[in-house]
């Protein structure tokens, strides 16, 4: 059985800031959300998202951002600026999922998609994955314990989705080769970054897009006042990759390419 949200948020604090943030950051969600969105039921979700970070921080070192405010926009809204870029009944891998973000508020807002997050640490994806199971997104949403460089080369992972999610990973000399092996051809990798980091992070990626059949399609700056600074880099995966990406032994990251 799930927990209601009120069952979940009502030994919270600050349940009235969160609501008064959310009712803000609306409007500025309006160009991204589907059409038929229900803002009223995602609200819900997300302050029983909310509720579940705000506990869990308690008990393990989650996130650093965990004031209402800061959940919302960075968290809440900074995940669904996603949304245009996600095709219809896509299969989305978020890496480095830590959290849950981008993964859970993008799993709220889109039905139509199935996702997998995935991550190094074992407590992290044990509590998304109860996170997923309270808000009544399971089994659409799915937690993968493992490393990029030993999991890409999985036959049942490798090529198989449609787009791959990351924030905060690595930079994209290194992020390319632990990500592009994931996608089909075609697909697209939406990297998560700060617009000044990105300017700087592309200048030395450009081998590693010409070694990983790639190109970046476009960096697109937030125009939300409250992501100022933020960016996401979208990058097409042109072919699959060679077998021998990612390299092992944490090379991606010692020697990128």
């Amino acid at each position: 059985m799930t927990a209601s949200p009120t069952s979940l948020t009502e030994s919270v604090p600050d349940m009235t800031a969160l609501q008064q943030a959310w009712a803000q950051a609306i409007p500025a969600l309006q160009s991204v959300l589907p059409e038929k969105a229900n803002t009223e039921a995602l609200a819900a979700s997300m302050e029983a998202l909310y509720a579940m970070l705000w506990q869990g921080n308690q008990r393990m070192n989650l996130t650093r951002i965990t004031d209402p405010t800061g959940f919302v926009w960075r968290h809440g809204v900074d995940s669904l600026t996603l949304l245009p870029f996600i095709p219809a009944d896509a299969a989305v891998l978020d890496v480095g999922t830590g959290a849950g973000f981008p993964l859970l508020p993008l799993a709220l807002a889109r039905p139509d998609c199935t996702f997998v997050g995935m991550d190094s640490v074992g407590k992290k994806c044990d509590y998304v994955a109860s996170a997923a199971k309270k808000l009544a997104i399971s089994p659409r949403v799915t937690l993968l314990h493992g490393r990029c460089d030993e999991l890409a080369h999985k036959p049942e992972y490798r090529h198989q989705f449609d787009v791959v999610t990351a924030r905060g990973v690595a930079a994209l000399n290194t992020l390319l080769e632990l990500t592009l092996p994931f996608l089909k051809p075609g697909g697209t990798l939406l990297a998560m970054k700060s617009t000044q980091g990105a300017e700087e992070e592309l200048k030395t990626a450009k081998h590693a897009l010409r070694a990983l059949h790639a190109r970046v399609v476009e960096v697109e700056e937030s125009t939300i006042p409250e992501l100022a600074g933020f960016c996401v880099v979208r990058i097409q995966s042109n072919a699959t990759c060679s077998d021998k990406y990612p390299r092992p032994q944490n090379k991606p990251r010692l020697k990128p390419l």
